[in-house]
């Protein structure tokens, strides 16, 4: 399973994810959006979309994809503009492990799925652990980001 989370001039987005039909994963709503100083609330958005997992859904058309939930929540009118200021996590989850941790951007629009550098946590640990140490490392590096 994998989850994405942007964080953009301050605030936090963390969308709901599905896994399509075809394979790969998209982000919908509800997207829960946070203060970036808000700790607690960026950890209980995602201990919320990691619980709710990532159900299959029918393969969305090129239209549909289009009309990305994140888009409205952010206020902008485009994906480009929105990714211009943004930054963007991956969360995967796996038989053994969380992995997590910031991605690069893909040229001309869109994100890496693997983490640079990913932190790594069992998963064994409850949801609500994980997304805790996930919140405070977006929580360290959008404050620096502010700077």
């Amino acid at each position: 399973m994998m989850w994405s989370v942007y964080i953009r001039r301050g605030k936090v987005f963390v969308p709901s994810q599905s896994k399509t039909e075809a394979g790969f994963y998209v982000s919908g709503n509800p997207v829960y959006i946070v203060d970036a100083a808000d700790v607690e609330g960026i950890k209980q958005s995602i201990t919320q979309v990691i619980d709710r997992g990532c159900p299959v859904i029918p393969t969305p058309s090129v239209k549909q994809l289009e009309k990305w939930a994140v888009l409205q929540c952010a206020g902008v009118a485009s994906i480009a503009t929105f990714e211009k200021g943004a930054s963007c996590w991956t969360i995967h989850k796996d038989a053994t492990s969380f992995r997590f941790g910031s991605v690069k951007k893909i040229s001309p629009r869109g994100w890496e799925t693997e983490p640079d550098t990913p932190h790594l946590l069992s998963n064994n640990l409850p949801s609500d652990v994980i997304a805790e140490e996930i919140a405070k490392a977006i929580s360290i590096v959008a404050a620096q980001a502010t700077k």
